[in-house]
């Protein structure tokens, strides 16, 4: 397995686990009403959505440097 295989992999399960955590969070805020787990929530579901994107990038510049 490539370093490239493992950066895809990592990437992927971090934002599989940004956005359990922040749907977990907010679900905690709605039983206890703790402002700080709504806070935490937002911010990881922000942080797995802004990933993305990134992932996206990073793999079509992989799909450029094997096509050279």
């Amino acid at each position: 397995m490539s370093l490239r295989a493992i950066h895809i992999f990592v990437i992927f399960l971090s934002i599989l686990l940004l956005l359990f955590f922040g749907f977990w969070a907010i679900l905690n805020f709605q039983a206890s009403g703790n402002a700080a787990n709504l806070y935490l929530g937002i911010v990881s579901a922000l942080a797995g959505i802004l990933l993305v994107p990134y992932l996206v990038w990073f793999i079509m510049k992989v799909r450029r440097q094997n096509t050279r």
